[in-house]
């Protein structure tokens, strides 16, 4: 995917615009990943806001920042990102009952049923993770952690195991969706591999994206 931008521009995915055809720059915002301005485009001839990220050769990737401030699972190591275990990840909820062992949104249904057994059987394994990376990619797709508005972790645990899960993000590549809705299906035994899972983000198509049918309310 290192060059998925290059490509979707020659495609004609998406619009490119000369830094020069922009007048009367304004700063409008600023975050921690860079400023908004608002300008004046002589291609279209209207006023639009442009983000300029920040970059420094020093710091991690904007990738990097977006992973550390929504995920402590994940671990960047000189701009390498590793999954940690979700296993062993707590949960931030102090004002209730945290499910034992790990981050409600991101543990597969198996394991939080188990979790309600006198004596828990279910063992955590690959199929496990795989659950957890999928959910990780929505979360890379939205932008915002899973469940945000659900601040019990009870009730996202029954959620998830009633078969609940997130929605889709409008725009999101279908080959990016139908990766992360597979490895978080609710049956662990046809979780796609690791293997699998990289080579279809290698192969990835940009086009078509999704795009919900219904209206939210």
């Amino acid at each position: 995917m290192s060059n998925w931008l290059e490509v979707t521009i020659k495609q004609k995915y998406i619009s490119t615009f000369d830094y020069g055809s922009f007048k009367d720059w304004k700063v409008i915002g600023n975050g921690g990943f860079g400023v908004v301005h608002s300008a004046q485009s002589s291609k279209i001839g209207k006023t639009v806001a442009l983000k300029s990220l920040y970059y420094n050769k020093d710091d991690d990737h904007s990738l990097d920042n977006f992973i550390k401030e929504h995920d402590g699972n994940i671990l960047v190591d000189n701009g390498r990102l590793m999954i940690s275990d979700f296993g062993l990840s707590k949960s931030l909820d102090n004002n209730s009952k945290s499910i034992a062992g790990g981050t409600t949104a991101f543990s597969d249904p198996q394991y939080l049923q188990d979790q309600s057994l006198d004596q828990p059987l279910y063992k955590r394994d690959k199929p496990s993770d795989i659950y957890s990376l999928g959910v990780l990619f929505w979360e890379l797709s939205s932008g915002v952690p899973p469940f945000k508005n659900i601040e019990s972790q009870i009730r996202i645990a029954l959620r998830v195991i009633k078969g609940g899960r997130e929605t889709p993000i409008n725009g999101t590549p279908v080959d990016f969706m139908n990766i992360y809705r597979d490895a978080w299906n609710g049956d662990p035994n046809s979780h796609p591999k690791i293997e699998e899972i990289r080579d279809r983000l290698d192969n990835i198509r940009m086009i078509p994206v999704y795009h919900s049918d219904t209206t939210s309310e």
